[in-house]
């Protein structure tokens, strides 16, 4: 009989420079900061992302998913997700 391992998509994480933990809706700032320049968009399909408009439809997909993680630190913030996990 196959078992199956249990994976978190919504982990915490902390380290001594960043934490991992899952998104809120008070990461938006943060992460909008990161997003605003046009030019980390320039070659992605949505280059508008760095509109506060359409970045807030995409982090409020981002919420919905339960499936992305902010990255921060200090002086940075990102995110990254999973994709597409069949459990």
């Amino acid at each position: 009989m196959k078992k199956h391992m249990e994976f978190e998509l919504q982990p915490t994480l902390q380290g001594k420079l960043i934490e991992i933990r899952p998104l809120t809706p008070q990461d938006f700032e943060a992460l909008f900061r990161a997003a605003s320049d046009p030019l980390i968009w320039e070659q992605h399909p949505d280059s508008d992302r760095y509109r506060p408009e359409v970045f807030q439809k995409f982090f409020d997909g981002a919420i919905e998913s339960g499936a992305r993680l902010p990255l921060l630190s200090a002086s940075r913030a990102g995110s990254s997700a999973a994709q597409d996990i069949a459990i």
